[in-house]
Protein backbone atom coordinates (compact mmCIF):
# COMPACT_ATOMS: atom_id res chain seq x y z
CA UNK A 1 0.00 0.00 0.00
CA UNK A 2 2.94 2.38 0.38
CA UNK A 3 4.39 1.84 -3.09
CA UNK A 4 5.32 5.06 -4.92
CA UNK A 5 5.38 4.87 -8.68
CA UNK A 6 7.91 6.83 -10.76
CA UNK A 7 9.38 8.94 -7.92
CA UNK A 8 10.78 12.20 -9.24
CA UNK A 9 8.66 12.17 -12.41
CA UNK A 10 6.62 15.33 -12.99
CA UNK A 11 3.70 15.87 -15.36
CA UNK A 12 0.28 17.47 -15.60
CA UNK A 13 -2.79 15.50 -16.69
CA UNK A 14 -4.48 18.54 -18.26
CA UNK A 15 -1.39 19.21 -20.37
CA UNK A 16 -1.49 15.72 -21.83
CA UNK A 17 -5.22 15.95 -22.47
CA UNK A 18 -4.98 19.25 -24.35
CA UNK A 19 -1.66 18.93 -26.16
CA UNK A 20 -3.20 17.34 -29.24
CA UNK A 21 -6.16 18.22 -31.45
CA UNK A 22 -6.24 20.82 -34.22
CA UNK A 23 -7.58 24.21 -33.14
CA UNK A 24 -10.66 23.88 -35.36
CA UNK A 25 -11.34 20.23 -34.52
CA UNK A 26 -14.40 19.59 -32.31
CA UNK A 27 -13.38 18.76 -28.74
CA UNK A 28 -16.80 18.79 -27.06
CA UNK A 29 -20.29 18.20 -28.37
CA UNK A 30 -22.72 19.69 -25.85
CA UNK A 31 -26.26 18.32 -25.61
CA UNK A 32 -29.10 19.48 -23.36
CA UNK A 33 -32.49 17.99 -22.65
CA UNK A 34 -35.40 19.51 -24.55
CA UNK A 35 -35.26 21.71 -27.62
CA UNK A 36 -31.91 23.33 -26.85
CA UNK A 37 -29.60 23.32 -29.90
CA UNK A 38 -26.51 21.12 -29.96
CA UNK A 39 -23.33 23.12 -29.46
CA UNK A 40 -19.75 22.29 -30.39
CA UNK A 41 -16.58 23.57 -28.76
CA UNK A 42 -13.36 23.26 -30.73
CA UNK A 43 -10.00 22.39 -29.24
CA UNK A 44 -8.93 25.98 -29.79
CA UNK A 45 -11.95 27.30 -27.88
CA UNK A 46 -11.48 24.75 -25.12
CA UNK A 47 -7.80 25.59 -24.68
CA UNK A 48 -8.60 29.32 -24.55
CA UNK A 49 -11.34 28.80 -21.95
CA UNK A 50 -9.12 26.56 -19.81
CA UNK A 51 -6.24 29.04 -20.03
CA UNK A 52 -8.49 31.90 -18.89
CA UNK A 53 -10.05 29.90 -16.04
CA UNK A 54 -6.65 28.67 -14.85
CA UNK A 55 -5.30 32.22 -14.87
CA UNK A 56 -8.32 33.34 -12.78
CA UNK A 57 -7.62 30.57 -10.27
CA UNK A 58 -3.98 31.63 -9.99
CA UNK A 59 -4.96 35.28 -9.50
CA UNK A 60 -7.24 34.28 -6.63
CA UNK A 61 -4.38 32.44 -4.93
CA UNK A 62 -5.32 28.88 -5.90
CA UNK A 63 -2.37 26.58 -6.46
CA UNK A 64 -1.06 23.07 -5.88
CA UNK A 65 -2.95 21.19 -3.19
CA UNK A 66 -5.86 23.64 -2.89
CA UNK A 67 -9.31 22.17 -3.45
CA UNK A 68 -11.86 23.37 -6.00
CA UNK A 69 -15.37 22.02 -5.43
CA UNK A 70 -18.14 22.01 -8.01
CA UNK A 71 -21.90 21.54 -8.00
CA UNK A 72 -22.44 21.03 -11.71
CA UNK A 73 -24.22 18.79 -14.21
CA UNK A 74 -22.34 17.14 -17.08
CA UNK A 75 -21.66 20.30 -19.08
CA UNK A 76 -18.79 22.09 -20.75
CA UNK A 77 -18.49 24.19 -17.58
CA UNK A 78 -17.46 21.10 -15.62
CA UNK A 79 -14.91 20.08 -18.27
CA UNK A 80 -13.36 23.54 -18.44
CA UNK A 81 -13.23 23.99 -14.67
CA UNK A 82 -11.80 20.51 -14.09
CA UNK A 83 -9.03 21.04 -16.65
CA UNK A 84 -8.24 24.50 -15.27
CA UNK A 85 -8.08 23.14 -11.72
CA UNK A 86 -5.75 20.36 -12.81
CA UNK A 87 -3.69 22.84 -14.81
CA UNK A 88 -2.77 24.83 -11.69
CA UNK A 89 -2.12 21.69 -9.63
CA UNK A 90 -5.22 22.07 -7.46
CA UNK A 91 -7.56 19.20 -6.56
CA UNK A 92 -10.99 18.83 -8.20
CA UNK A 93 -14.19 17.37 -6.75
CA UNK A 94 -17.67 17.57 -8.24
CA UNK A 95 -21.18 16.65 -7.12
CA UNK A 96 -24.18 16.51 -9.43
CA UNK A 97 -26.92 19.07 -8.71
CA UNK A 98 -29.44 16.27 -8.30
CA UNK A 99 -27.77 15.77 -4.90
CA UNK A 100 -29.39 17.67 -2.05
CA UNK A 101 -27.52 19.98 0.27
CA UNK A 102 -26.91 17.36 2.96
CA UNK A 103 -25.48 14.76 0.58
CA UNK A 104 -23.29 17.33 -1.13
CA UNK A 105 -21.97 18.81 2.09
CA UNK A 106 -21.26 15.30 3.39
CA UNK A 107 -18.81 14.95 0.53
CA UNK A 108 -17.37 18.36 -0.27
CA UNK A 109 -16.99 19.59 3.31
CA UNK A 110 -14.40 16.86 3.91
CA UNK A 111 -12.08 18.60 1.45
CA UNK A 112 -12.31 22.12 2.94
CA UNK A 113 -12.49 23.67 -0.55
CA UNK A 114 -11.31 27.20 -1.30
CA UNK A 115 -13.52 27.67 -4.40
CA UNK A 116 -17.08 26.58 -5.14
CA UNK A 117 -18.36 26.54 -8.73
CA UNK A 118 -22.11 26.04 -8.76
CA UNK A 119 -24.88 25.92 -11.33
CA UNK A 120 -28.31 27.39 -10.69
CA UNK A 121 -30.11 24.18 -11.61
CA UNK A 122 -30.44 21.34 -14.09
CA UNK A 123 -32.86 19.77 -16.56
CA UNK A 124 -34.73 16.57 -15.74
CA UNK A 125 -37.61 14.86 -17.48
CA UNK A 126 -38.71 18.01 -19.27
CA UNK A 127 -38.50 20.18 -16.15
CA UNK A 128 -36.15 22.95 -15.08
CA UNK A 129 -35.04 22.15 -11.52
CA UNK A 130 -34.06 25.19 -9.46
CA UNK A 131 -31.08 24.69 -7.12
CA UNK A 132 -30.54 28.25 -5.91
CA UNK A 133 -31.65 27.37 -2.38
CA UNK A 134 -29.29 24.39 -2.23
CA UNK A 135 -26.38 26.54 -3.43
CA UNK A 136 -27.15 29.01 -0.65
CA UNK A 137 -26.96 26.16 1.87
CA UNK A 138 -23.67 24.98 0.38
CA UNK A 139 -22.19 28.46 0.71
CA UNK A 140 -23.27 28.57 4.34
CA UNK A 141 -22.00 25.04 5.06
CA UNK A 142 -18.56 25.40 3.46
CA UNK A 143 -16.80 28.03 5.61
CA UNK A 144 -13.42 27.55 3.90
CA UNK A 145 -14.75 28.73 0.51
CA UNK A 146 -13.26 32.10 -0.41
CA UNK A 147 -14.69 32.43 -3.92
CA UNK A 148 -18.02 31.29 -5.38
CA UNK A 149 -18.48 31.10 -9.17
CA UNK A 150 -22.06 31.26 -10.44
CA UNK A 151 -22.95 29.24 -13.55
CA UNK A 152 -26.31 30.39 -15.04
CA UNK A 153 -27.08 27.09 -16.70
CA UNK A 154 -30.90 27.04 -16.54
CA UNK A 155 -32.29 30.38 -15.42
CA UNK A 156 -31.79 33.94 -16.67
CA UNK A 157 -31.20 35.73 -13.38
CA UNK A 158 -28.73 38.24 -11.97
CA UNK A 159 -25.64 36.70 -10.42
CA UNK A 160 -26.13 36.20 -6.67
CA UNK A 161 -24.42 38.69 -4.39
CA UNK A 162 -20.85 37.82 -3.54
CA UNK A 163 -20.30 35.54 -6.55
CA UNK A 164 -18.13 35.71 -9.64
CA UNK A 165 -19.94 35.25 -12.98
CA UNK A 166 -18.82 32.25 -15.01
CA UNK A 167 -18.23 34.55 -17.99
CA UNK A 168 -15.48 36.30 -16.00
CA UNK A 169 -13.58 33.03 -15.77
CA UNK A 170 -13.43 32.43 -19.50
CA UNK A 171 -13.24 36.00 -20.81
CA UNK A 172 -9.48 36.44 -20.49
CA UNK A 173 -6.79 36.19 -23.14
CA UNK A 174 -4.20 34.34 -21.10
CA UNK A 175 -1.50 31.89 -22.24
CA UNK A 176 -2.10 28.21 -21.62
CA UNK A 177 0.20 27.22 -18.76
CA UNK A 178 0.43 24.06 -16.69
CA UNK A 179 1.99 23.51 -13.28
CA UNK A 180 4.05 20.29 -13.24
CA UNK A 181 3.09 17.91 -10.46
CA UNK A 182 4.56 14.76 -8.99
CA UNK A 183 3.30 11.53 -10.52
CA UNK A 184 1.12 10.76 -7.50
CA UNK A 185 -0.02 14.35 -6.84
CA UNK A 186 -3.81 14.40 -6.21
CA UNK A 187 -5.82 15.24 -9.31
CA UNK A 188 -9.40 14.73 -8.14
CA UNK A 189 -11.42 13.12 -5.38
CA UNK A 190 -14.33 10.78 -6.08
CA UNK A 191 -16.68 9.57 -3.36
CA UNK A 192 -18.30 6.31 -2.39
CA UNK A 193 -22.09 6.08 -2.40
CA UNK A 194 -22.53 6.61 1.32
CA UNK A 195 -25.09 3.82 1.59
CA UNK A 196 -23.24 1.98 4.37
CA UNK A 197 -21.77 4.98 6.16
CA UNK A 198 -20.43 8.47 5.47
CA UNK A 199 -19.12 8.94 1.89
CA UNK A 200 -15.42 8.20 1.66
CA UNK A 201 -13.05 10.09 -0.58
CA UNK A 202 -11.10 8.21 -3.26
CA UNK A 203 -8.04 10.16 -4.45
CA UNK A 204 -6.74 9.73 -8.01
CA UNK A 205 -3.39 11.15 -9.12
CA UNK A 206 -2.11 12.92 -12.22
CA UNK A 207 0.12 10.08 -13.33
CA UNK A 208 -2.33 7.23 -12.83
CA UNK A 209 -5.17 8.98 -14.66
CA UNK A 210 -2.85 9.99 -17.50
CA UNK A 211 -1.86 6.35 -17.94
CA UNK A 212 -5.51 5.27 -17.73
CA UNK A 213 -6.41 7.70 -20.50
CA UNK A 214 -3.62 6.35 -22.71
CA UNK A 215 -4.83 2.83 -22.03
CA UNK A 216 -8.43 3.71 -22.93
CA UNK A 217 -7.40 5.44 -26.14
CA UNK A 218 -5.27 2.44 -27.08
CA UNK A 219 -8.06 -0.06 -26.44
CA UNK A 220 -10.84 1.89 -28.14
Amino acid sequence: PFTRWFPGARLNWAHHLLRRGAADQPALVCLREGDHPTREMSFGQLRAAVASAAAWLRRTGIGPGDRVAAYLPNTEHAVIACLATAGVGAVWACCSPDFGAEGTLGRLAQLEPAVLIAADGYHWNGKDVDRADVVDRLRAGLPTVRHVVHVPYVFDRPDPAGTTPWTDLIAGDDPLEFTPAEFSHPLWVLFTSGTTGPPKGLVHGHGGITLEGLKWSGLY
